[in-house]
């Protein structure tokens, strides 16, 4: 069948038949996003693009109807990741193009690309990997890095989103946490990473690139007495006038990927000895804050309607 949309931006079924709430962050949340899709939905009409927004569980869709799937807003898909690995491979079945590529989303969904991107020469947080079923402590872990590491760390899962089982805590505090992380570990993989203090004070800075080149940055800064700097959590977020060397830092990293991104977010921040490091590369469903660069949206809006005229050819 031939397809009859040139564009469909997927969400899920959480943001696109919300429930009511009366939280104030997650409502605040819950507009963003819808914000976000409906730019680039305009962004792409304004190019003569037909575009829908779908939620990736929609059993009724034909995805094989849509020449590209550009996947933006599927946050749930970390809890349900056996259902969406299933959905990705019906849709690359359908012949629809899926953005960003399936091979990149496979890649960047483990953290352990951290471990790959720092044996290139990218510059990392402290990290060990812990696989499942590893049966190491927090106390053998500590002291493994003794006098090596700052005694303050993170324990959080290999693949995650959200801030999802997310520990901080200082050598001595690491008792009530071991339940916890043997059971987790009996679950999935693990990283064990030393806490970068200056998180709590300066942020993190967040890059956003688009076909390999930076559009544009924001800083997010936690709420006082939390280290998570997302905003769903109370941290601010402002736009952010990145340096040289962190925007070449950004498309460096972008450079490394197993294939070029049509769109990516690169999360750096500065570590205990004031070196800029990378956090997290995000290729999946990386919120991008077009409300706070509208050029972007084109931007990325070009890129998708480069992508459908390549699906015709």
């Amino acid at each position: 069948m031939e397809a009859q949309l040139d564009v469909v931006i997927v969400s899920c079924s959480e943001l696109l038949n919300p429930k009511p709430t009366t939280d104030s962050l997650i409502q605040t949340f819950l507009e963003n996003v819808t914000l976000e899709d409906a730019m680039l939905k305009e962004a792409l009409e304004k190019r003569g693009m037909s575009v829908l927004r779908v939620s990736w569980d929609d059993e009724k869709f034909d995805w094989g109807s849509t020449k590209v799937a550009v996947i933006r807003s599927t946050w749930d898909y970390q809890n349900r990741y056996d259902e969406f690995t299933k959905w990705l491979k019906l849709v690359e079945a359908k012949g629809t193009e899926l953005v960003n590529h399936p091979s990149l989303l496979h890649w960047n969904v483990h953290k352990k690309y951290l471990l790959e991107l720092s044996e290139k020469g990218i510059p990392i947080p402290r990290t060990i990997l812990l696989k499942k079923g590893d049966k190491r402590t927090l106390a053998d872990l500590i002291d493994s890095v003794n006098g090596k590491w700052d005694q303050k760390y993170i324990i959080k899962p290999a693949v995650s989103a959200a801030a999802r089982h997310t520990h901080c805590f200082v050598k001595g505090e690491e008792g009530p946490l071991e339940e916890k992380l043997a059971t987790l570990l009996s679950e999935e993989d693990m990283l064990f990473q030393e806490f970068a203090e200056k998180i709590t004070t300066d942020g993190e800075v967040s890059l956003m690139v688009i076909n390999g080149k930076f559009t544009h940055a924001v800083l997010k800064v936690p709420k006082k007495g939390d280290f998570r700097v997302q905003d769903d959590f109370g941290g601010s977020v402002d736009a952010y006038s990145a340096s040289a060397e962190q925007i070449a830092l950004s498309e460096k990293v972008i450079s490394m990927l197993p294939r070029l991104p049509l769109y990516a977010r690169v999360d750096l921040f500065w570590d205990n000895r004031g070196d800029v490091v990378l956090g997290e590369v995000e290729l999946l469903e990386p919120e991008l804050w077009f409300r706070l660069n509208e050029e972007c949206a084109h931007r990325c809006a070009e890129a998708l309607c480069e992508a459908t005229v390549s699906k015709d050819r």
